[in-house]
This record gives structure tokens, C-alpha cells and sequence, in this order.
């Protein structure tokens, strides 16, 4: 009985030891209500006498808060728009007094290309190297059965090379699918950072841009200010982050 005890105590532990609990979700809510809904996302403009900015929070994901920006080009002449020149405050509050402030820079859409082709890159020839082993394990195979003609061989050897041979077709097919999930998710990767990104770009008049911002996802109940530098002009959105705890 004492023996049985303890395997149900065992057994209750392990259990309790692999449950994962599940994470707090956070969302942002503007500090003011006066934006336009479009699609389930609201847009905040400001306006001066060169450039109109729309911006829009749109998702939070894993480890990144994702923001919809917009500029249209009211001057007479171009301007640069940069996304390096975006940033994003978290102010932590205590009593509705700011106790703790962090910056932190827009995540980079060129720095996100080129890591990404490296990444790309290096899988590319983890890959060819892993083809050219198999490959050499084949010709090894074929000059060691061109050797081995005429030799009997007893049941059991033949199962083993069998053996063998499966487990290198195993390999090599795990190897293959392996590398097609890697690729497709750097190219997702790739693609999202070169196509979805707002990205530097030199703007003419009347013309717009539109793209994605991203910034690094903080923790915990905090104000989040995305401020924005443009020509001379230094606008700021702020946002409230809230924390749902999920039971």
C-alpha cells in the first residue's frame, strides 16, 4: 500500500511539473477616443501643412506590438520617411505618477532583411552539406557491394543493411522536410519585413505611404507613447496596455 502511495504521489508530480500555464494576454487602448474606426482598427491623424500621419494599433504579437502607419505628402516637394526615426516609450505608473521610463527604437525592417538572407543562407548550406554526406554514404554503399559480389552473406547481415539503408532514407526525408519548413518560414519572415514593413522611402508630393511599425512588446500594465519624427515635427501617440489574466 505504502509502495502504491507512493507512485500515485510520483505520478501526481509529474503531471503537475509538464502543465504549462497559459500567459496573460495585452491589449492597447488609446488614451483618447476621437479617432476613426476602420475594420476594427482605430486611426489617429495628425495633420500639418507638409504631411498628414495616420496610425492605427493593429495587433500585438508573440514578442512585438504591430502598428499601421500612414503619410501622405501634402508639400510641393519630396521628403525622406525613415523608420529609424520612429520610437516607442514605456512608462510604468505609480498613483498616476510615472516612476520608471524605457525607450526603445522601431525593430528595423533592414537589420530584420539581412538577418533573415543570413538565417536563409546558413540553412541553405547546412542543407547541400547534408545532401553531399548522403550522397557520399551512397557511393560508399556501392563500392563496398561492388567489393562484396560473389561473398555469401548470412540472413542476418542482409537485415542489417537493409536496416541500415531504411534509416538513411529515414534521414535524409526528415533532413528534406526539415529544411522546406525552415525555408518557408524565413521566406514568410523575409516576405512580411520586405513587402508589409514601411520602409525608407524617398516620398514625392501627393503621393502616400503606407506600412507596418513594430516595436518590442513589454510586460505588464504600462502607457505606451509611439512618438514620431518627421521633418521638424515630433508627434506622439499614446496608448494604455492592460493585462488579462487567463485562468
Amino acid at each position: 500500500m505504502a509502495k502504491l502511495k507512493t507512485l500515485s504521489a510520483f505520478i501526481v508530480l509529474l503531471m503537475t511539473s509538464c502543465y504549462v500555464a497559459p500567459q496573460s494576454v495585452y491589449y492597447l487602448k488609446p488614451t483618447e477616443d476621437s479617432g476613426a474606426w476602420l475594420m476594427g482598427k482605430q486611426y489617429f491623424h495628425c495633420q500639418t501643412d507638409d504631411f498628414l500621419i495616420a496610425l492605427a494599433f493593429d495587433k500585438m504579437q508573440y514578442d512585438s506590438y504591430e502598428f499601421e502607419v500612414e503619410i501622405t505628402n501634402l508639400s510641393d516637394s519630396v521628403f525622406f520617411v525613415s523608420p529609424q526615426n520612429f520610437y516607442m516609450v514605456s512608462n510604468l505608473y505609480s498613483q498616476d505618477k510615472i516612476v520608471f521610463s524605457d525607450t526603445f527604437d522601431v525593430i528595423d525592417p533592414e537589420e530584420q532583411i539581412l538577418a533573415t538572407q543570413m538565417n536563409q543562407s546558413r540553412a541553405d548550406a547546412a542543407y547541400q552539406s547534408s545532401q553531399n554526406t548522403q550522397s557520399l554514404f551512397f557511393f560508399l554503399d556501392l563500392v563496398g557491394d561492388i567489393a562484396s559480389i560473389g561473398d555469401p552473406k548470412t540472413e542476418q547481415q542482409i537485415i542489417e543493411e537493409e536496416n541500415e539503408d531504411l534509416q538513411r532514407e529515414i534521414d535524409a526525408l526528415e533532413t528534406e522536410l526539415a529544411f522546406e519548413n525552415d525555408s518557408k518560414v524565413l521566406n514568410d519572415h523575409l516576405s512580411k519585413w520586405q513587402s508589409v514593413a514601411l520602409r525608407n522611402t524617398t516620398l514625392p508630393a501627393d503621393y502616400l505611404i503606407r506600412g507596418q511599425i513594430y516595436f518590442p512588446k513589454i510586460r505588464g500594465k504600462r502607457g505606451i507613447e509611439i512618438h514620431l519624427e518627421l521633418l521638424d515635427e515630433h508627434i506622439v501617440f499614446n496608448y494604455n496596455q492592460f493585462e488579462e489574466k487567463v485562468k
